[in-house]
């Protein structure tokens, strides 16, 4: 009876896994954009972290970011903090809870919907925002450049 319990768990730990790689490997990749004007041409993993988490507020060395996020009931922004900072969103939260406690900075702007990101994005030179590639496509392409891509 014990043999069959241990094999069964090994079995129910094997599924999960299974479906975990399963919905990884489903997830759509998040690129992260600002406005065509902006003479940046890419940003590295840290630099995006930096601007994210509120270390740093400056996409360029003239050029003030602004950070934006899509709300909680999007998967996409849980996806965006595990790829960037291997945490999810309840840590995430308390990280910005502390943060915004002490006074060192805000978390960024939140969005309900990925067409005010977009409008965001088209209409200020600091915007930085992630986008799947379903909501990227429907930007102009004159309107934004990636700097750079999470999930590859």
């Amino acid at each position: 009876m014990a043999w069959i319990k241990r094999h069964c768990r090994l079995l129910q730990v094997l599924i999960g896994v299974t479906w975990l790689l399963a919905a990884s490997a489903q997830a759509e990749k998040l690129y992260v954009v600002v406005n065509a004007a902006v003479e940046v041409e890419s940003l590295s993993h840290s630099e995006v972290l930096n601007i994210f988490m509120g270390r740093s507020q400056k996409l360029d060395r003239q050029q003030i970011a602004l950070p934006l996020d899509i709300s909680s009931d999007h998967p996409e922004k849980a996806e965006f903090y595990q790829a960037l900072i291997h945490r999810d969103l309840a840590e995430v939260n308390s990280y910005w809870t502390r943060v915004m406690f002490s006074g060192d900075a805000s978390p960024p702007r939140q969005m309900d919907t990925y067409e005010q990101i977009r409008q965001v994005i088209r209409n200020n030179l600091g915007a930085i925002a992630y986008l799947p590639e379903s909501e990227l496509k429907q930007l102009p392409e004159a309107s934004y450049r990636v700097v750079h891509v999470l999930g590859e």
